[in-house]
């Protein structure tokens, strides 16, 4: 609040600056008109404004009046005029009379801060004064006339009084005016005004003019103090050894002085990265500043800005007590995802890679997505931490903090901790939001948290967790599989030893999925479950992020890896029309690899696998069509869970119509069971009659060609 009402007081000042005398009657300027004046006559007389056919000498006499006074008989005589400024040249060239007053101070303040020296003291006045004083403009502008970036240099370095190769100097990309973007040159302009080639930074001029500026206005426009984190120590127990390795470093970093030191903290959106650098920061005891990622005009400040801020935070806390700077949101600055031409982009990186090798306060970089960083620039990157999904465990303590005492419900707690979407910042939001709802007394916090969570992450209904739904499921059996590999002997085999990679295929319904959740139940294995499309991602690049997280996540013991329709994340690399097909089934295979637990996958596209993939994978069990006394047992098994009597010769005659069905699978029945429960049926004759209906939908009833899987089984059968 307080550097919103400096800016909003230093709003209105200039707008006063323009007023006839106003250089005199501003507090502004008060105090500094021995620099404004000199500056004035060195424009007139060395530059020769005054000579200039484009300098309106009346007004400019009129406007400074009471700052150059002009004796009434060489107001409309040129020459005279001309002769009098130069002799108040000579005079106050000599004179050396100090600046005081508002603007002296707070540049001396800024100056002692940011180690300026005098010229780039000057150079900041003199803008701020061009930009404020009307007749000091225009005396300028009708000498300058239409520049570039070389011929300001030397035209505002003879105003100032110094060389052009010290005015260059000041002006150098890494010198601290352009660096910390208090002053911008754009070099690629030509045939422009002075206004437009060499820039102040408007916020920062409009705190100079603020009688009580101070040096963490400044720092405020930049970052802002980090906050406390709203995790605790225990929610990172699944990454106590990286959190270990960042203490250990930081801790060396400040006890060694090491220079420069940045950590990289990577990971999806909402698991805990920036609560862990607030977390870090404050248990190891630094002083932390978060860079602002708005400007203080409440607009989104773009990666240049912020690039510009983080240089600002740097030098005005590095000689601080334990100083540590966090930049959350860092993609965009270090991936280089900006909407600028190439030249403006060669320029950003190469700016940031000189600037991470000259860092000299510790940086924690928060990015999503790591692997779009230029290589040049992650090489100067000392500590890559990578967060990897929590732990059920992990979001189960978290969702519990997050609820009052005496609202712990323990069924609620375990069913959302199962969502790998419930991360910690939706959790903080849902927690915010109920209280917000609930109000004082606090009332149903937790089920308006439920609610929030559900509606959000569009998760099943709390009232009804998805493992308590009531089940329409038939009995499981593995020998209600026609697979062509003995699963029984196969399960038991993985009980003992879980480290296998499988495929499976075969047409729709046949058990493929099913199998594989028996399979994790039955090896006490916690199912972590894929779909391609959860995989493939529209940007380039990020659907290889996502494969090396996928097993990255799945790294540890007691975890069955899943990828259910996995022909679209593997299809063939000889059919692949983009280098991103390729490059994604590269990646797949580099996890493949290294991953050394279960692995599964299923298809219905067998034929369209790449062949390294196919290579790599142990099992290829084929699930087919049931067999005659398979669809038969699991008819018995639907009429018995129907209440339907299927006895003598009407059992005869039901099972000589099932028989003509070859092409039911195991997901036919499961459908007709469903089904029952919202409308039961008379007779056993009425369920076959059903699943003679729907299994008139599939081609390979009629011998005709299906699609996916089938409709290669029917091509090879011809």
């Amino acid at each position: 609040m307080a550097i919103q009402q400096t800016c909003s007081r230093a709003l209105a000042e200039p707008a006063a600056l323009g007023a006839h005398g106003a250089p005199l009657n501003s507090p502004v300027f008060a105090g500094y008109e021995p620099k404004v004046r000199l500056w004035m006559l060195r424009t007139l007389c060395i530059l020769g404004a005054a000579w200039n056919r484009d300098f309106d000498a009346a007004r400019f006499v009129d406007e400074t009046r009471m700052l150059l006074p002009v004796p009434e008989a060489s107001v409309n005589d040129r020459s005279a005029l001309v002769a009098h400024y130069r002799k108040l040249l000579v005079r106050h060239e000599s004179m050396h009379d100090e600046v005081r007053g508002t603007l002296a101070s707070n540049l001396a303040v800024l100056g002692q801060s940011l180690r300026l020296g005098e010229t780039e003291r000057d150079l900041l006045a003199f803008l701020l004064i061009y930009d404020a004083l009307p007749a000091f403009e225009h005396a300028v502008d009708a000498v300058l006339g239409r520049i570039d970036t070389a011929r300001a240099i030397w035209q505002v370095s003879a105003i100032l009084g110094v060389t052009p190769t010290k005015m260059e100097q000041v002006l150098h990309r890494s010198a601290v005016l352009v660096a910390t973007g208090i002053v911008k040159t754009n070099d690629g302009l030509s045939q422009m005004p002075l206004s437009m080639v060499i820039e102040a930074n408007r916020g920062v001029t409009r705190l100079l003019v603020d009688s009580s500026f101070e040096t963490k206005d400044l720092l405020h426009v930049a970052a802002r103090p980090a906050r406390a984190s709203t995790l605790v120590a225990e929610d990172y127990a699944h990454m106590a050894a990286q959190c270990d390795l960042v203490r250990n470093f930081l801790c060396a970093v400040l006890d060694q002085g090491v220079r420069p030191a940045s950590v990289l903290f990577d990971g999806a959106p909402g698991v805990g990265k920036t609560e862990l650098a607030r977390l870090l920061s404050a248990e190891l005891g630094f002083s932390a500043w978060e860079i602002n990622e708005l400007q203080l005009s409440g607009d989104a400040a773009h990666p240049g800005e912020r690039m510009y801020f983080l240089r600002i935070c740097q030098r005005l806390v590095e000689s601080s007590d334990r100083p540590l700077i966090i930049f959350d949101e860092a993609d965009a600055l270090l991936g280089g995802h900006m909407d600028l031409n190439h030249r403006a982009l060669s320029g950003m990186k190469a700016g940031l890679m000189n600037y991470l090798d000259d860092l000299r306060v510790p940086v924690i970089w928060i990015t999503n997505q790591a692997d779009l960083i230029d290589p040049a620039v992650l090489r100067r990157i000392d500590l890559h931490i990578r967060f990897r999904e929590l732990p059920e465990a992990a979001r189960e303590s978290m969702l519990s903090r997050a609820l009052p005492t005496g609202e712990k419900r323990p069924a609620w707690l375990r069913t959302m901790a199962s969502d790998k979407r419930v991360t910690p910042a939706r959790i903080k939001q849902a927690a915010r939001i109920a209280t917000l709802i609930a109000g004082a007394n606090g009332q149903n916090h937790a089920s308006l948290m439920g609610r929030i969570l559900e509606e959000n992450l569009d998760l099943a209904p709390q009232g009804l967790p998805a493992a308590e739904m009531p089940s329409a499921e038939l009995p499981y059996r593995l020998g209600m599989i026609n697979a062509d590999e003995d699963l029984p002997k196969l399960v038991k085999a993985l009980q003992r030893n879980p480290r296998a990679r499988l495929c499976l295929y075969g047409p729709p319904g046949t058990g493929k999925t099913r199998f594989v959740h028996h399979l994790a139940e039955a090896c006490k294995l916690k199912l972590v479950e894929y779909r391609a499309s959860d995989l493939l991602a529209k940007y380039l690049g990020e659907s290889e992020q996502n494969i090396r997280r996928m097993f990255e996540e799945c790294r540890g013991p007691g975890r069955l890896l899943f990828i259910d329709e996995a022909d679209s994340l593997i299809r063939d690399r000889n059919g692949a029309s983009h280098r991103w097909e390729i490059s994604q089934v590269n990646e797949f295979l580099k996890g493949l690899e290294g991953f050394g637990g279960l692995f599964v996958a299923s298809t219905n596209l067998m034929g369209q696998l790449d062949h390294a993939v196919m290579r790599r994978l142990d099992f290829k069990i084929h699930f087919g069509w049931l067999q005659s006394n398979q669809r038969w047992r699991l008819f018995l098994d639907l009429a018995r869970t129907a209440g339907l009597s299927v006895r003598g010769p009407t059992a005869r005659k039901l099972r000589r119509k099932l028989d003509d069905m070859t092409c039911l699978t195991p997901g036919d029945f499961a459908q007709l069971a469903r089904r029952l429960s919202v409308r039961p049926v008379n007779s056993a004759g009425d369920l076959v009659d059903i699943l003679d209906r729907e299994t008139r939908h599939k081609p390979e009833r009629h011998g005709g060609k299906g699609i996916g899987f089938t409709a290669s089984l029917h091509d090879q059968s011809h």
